[in-house]
């Protein structure tokens, strides 16, 4: 074991111990250096690795604290890494995402609300009828936010938040048959408002499903070139 994972290992025990609790201040490195057996140079090198996945809070001029350690700061530091993959490790970390969302739609079924479905047939409407693909790809973004916040886990609306952050890199909408996948897209949406309605988990489970697997279809056979342009998010005229 290198000396930096060492003191990695460590300094996260301390955290999982309760030692160190959310918001306390690090003790110094030479007292974390004597208790570690490791040099300074290793534990700032540790520390430096748990401030970027968002497990310590170090800002210039103020002592490095424990990060409040809430699922958004946990999980959201994934899109550093998944933002490097390319698209055949991505597809395999889409089929977790067609797991995850079609969990989520399933227990929106008997959480939500009557104005939560609304809502969503609001943004379903919206992306169909769009004439700006611009817009129609904002609002089939703000359908499936609206989904998984339905499903009431911050825990599961944050990684697939992070999975539809990469997933916004691929625009299907400029490959072949483009018209085709919006019609089909569109459709499912409805299908996934029309489960919910009734209030069918075993239904919505099916309909995101089917929903999610056609753009996973299309990913692998047309195998789009990932762009670094980011959805317009002006809703200000919408």
């Amino acid at each position: 074991m290198s000396a930096v994972r060492k003191a990695m290992d460590n300094l996260r025990l301390l955290i999982a111990t309760g030692e160190l609790k959310p918001g306390d201040k690090l003790p110094s490195e030479n007292e974390l250096t004597e208790r570690f057996g490791v040099s300074r140079g290793s534990v700032r090198e540790a520390m430096k690795m748990l401030s970027i996945v968002g497990v310590l809070d170090s800002k210039r001029g103020a002592p490095t604290q424990v990060s409040a350690l809430g699922v958004e700061e946990i999980f959201s530091s994934l899109e550093l890494t998944i933002g490097l993959l390319p698209l055949d490790s991505f597809l395999e970390i889409y089929e977790i995402r067609r797991i995850l969302e079609t969990a989520a739609c399933e227990m929106a079924a008997s959480r939500c609300t009557e104005e939560d479905i609304d809502e969503l047939e609001y943004l379903a409407g919206k992306t169909r009828d769009c004439s700006s693909l611009n817009k129609s790809i904002r609002f089939d973004h703000m359908f499936h936010e609206k989904l998984i916040s339905m499903a009431g886990n911050d825990a599961m609306g944050t990684i697939l938040g992070v999975f539809r952050s990469r997933s916004e890199h691929y625009d299907l909408y400029q490959c072949p048959r483009s018209k085709d996948f919006k019609k089909i897209s569109d459709d499912g949406h409805d299908m996934i408002v029309e489960a919910l309605r009734s209030r069918n988990p075993a239904l919505a489970r099916m309909a995101a499903t089917e929903h999610i697997y056609h753009t996973e279809r299309w990913l692998r056979r047309y195998r789009p070139e990932a762009t670094t342009g980011q959805i317009h998010k002006d809703t200000s005229r919408m």
